[in-house]
């Protein structure tokens, strides 16, 4: 393994240092699960609890989905400069407001091609069965349950898929990984995009929270233990 190690501390990238230090970092409390490193074997910066070279008790392992991380969540936002090259920030609010706005405009065709099916046949454009008069609350309700799947599926599909981000997303530049920033399975995607209901019912307080948490996390980001981030823009250019 790579003997140089770089570690996060009060918004600043520390190092190089070696592992045995980080080692000694960790053991005296200097390190912490929740900070950042990095060394050129891994990916990209990670949890310092999540390696089992620094923390191997149980208790620094990663929490369940739905489950409160609030000790995960008082890491610093940092935008780092990675030594491989690839710069990794936090997306802010507005990123992804741009991002939601380029995703329903994408749904908007689908969307529309079903309402106005539905509506043909319920203002006698389409020809229904004679004593079917039942289908007409369930093809109201089907107006509404429909584009809800549509969006579900579209969400949940994309995130957990290799692009780790909806359309919008990806023309941002942005991906949602897992707290080590990993790949998301699509059982979290989903668990993701429903907690947005959450989000939502609060006044959209929860939308909110992405613009001024420490990893810009929405409140359906903490219940899924999720993050939206941002790659390869200059560090002058985190929104």
């Amino acid at each position: 393994m790579a003997d140089e190690w770089y570690y996060s501390e009060r918004d600043q990238q520390r190092g190089p240092v070696s592992l045995d230090q980080l080692r000694q970092m960790a053991h005296t409390g200097e390190l912490s699960p929740e900070h950042l490193v990095w060394t050129d074997t891994l990916p990209e910066w990670t949890a310092a609890g999540d390696l089992a070279e620094l923390f191997q008790q149980p208790e620094f392992l990663q929490p369940p989905i739905g489950v409160a991380t609030l000790g995960y969540q008082s890491a610093p936002q940092i935008n780092y400069y990675n030594p491989t090259g690839a710069v990794v920030v936090y997306a802010g609010f507005w990123w992804r407001l741009l991002a939601y706005i380029i995703d329903e405009a994408i749904l908007w065709l689908p969307n529309y091609v079903i309402q106005s099916g539905l509506e043909l046949a319920l203002r006698g454009g389409l020809p229904m069965p004679r004593g079917n008069s039942s289908l007409l609350p369930m093809m109201t309700v089907s107006g509404g349950f429909v584009p809800m799947v549509l969006e579900w599926l579209y969400f949940a599909l994309m995130e957990s898929s290799s692009w780790q981000g909806t359309v919008g997303k990806k023309i941002c530049g942005l991906v949602v990984t897992d707290l080590s920033g990993g790949r998301i399975s699509f059982g979290r995607a989903t668990g993701r995009y429903f907690g947005k209901i959450v989000s939502a019912i609060i006044l959209y307080f929860g939308f909110m929270m992405a613009g001024w948490t420490q990893r810009k996390q929405a409140l359906h980001d903490m219940m899924a233990s999720t993050l939206v981030v941002k790659r390869k823009l200059p560090q002058t250019q985190c929104l």
